[in-house]
């Protein structure tokens, strides 16, 4: 969904605004390079209304680490606030699900 919307090429043209919420150095058994700051980013249009919120990794050369793209972790589209939440017994991160009492979803997605 987040890819559908064109949330990540909407900032990049510069029609979002990033916002950076939190930024610290990567933890070392992320991976990345040294140096390598994780960044939580708020993705708002131009009234200051939150569109999006992702995690990132930014590589002291400024590239984005992992898969080179953001990771979303809310989502506003079509009037509905998605979120992602973690499956903490088994591990698995469920598909994103709206963020509303009358839109729940059951925890095997149906």
């Amino acid at each position: 969904m987040f890819n559908e919307s064109g949330v990540w090429e909407r900032v990049q043209s510069g029609e979002l605004v990033a916002v950076v919420l939190e930024s610290r150095n990567a933890p070392a058994l992320s991976g990345q390079p040294s140096g390598t700051l994780s960044q939580s980013i708020s993705y708002r249009d131009p009234d200051g209304n939150e569109i999006a919120r992702v995690h990132q990794y930014l590589m002291p050369n400024g590239d984005l680490g992992g898969s080179g793209r953001p990771d979303p972790k809310r989502l506003f589209h079509n009037g509905v606030l998605y979120r992602l939440v973690r499956d903490q017994p088994t591990g698995q991160v469920p598909a994103p699900v709206p963020d509303t009492p009358e839109a729940e979803i059951a925890p095997n997605g149906n």
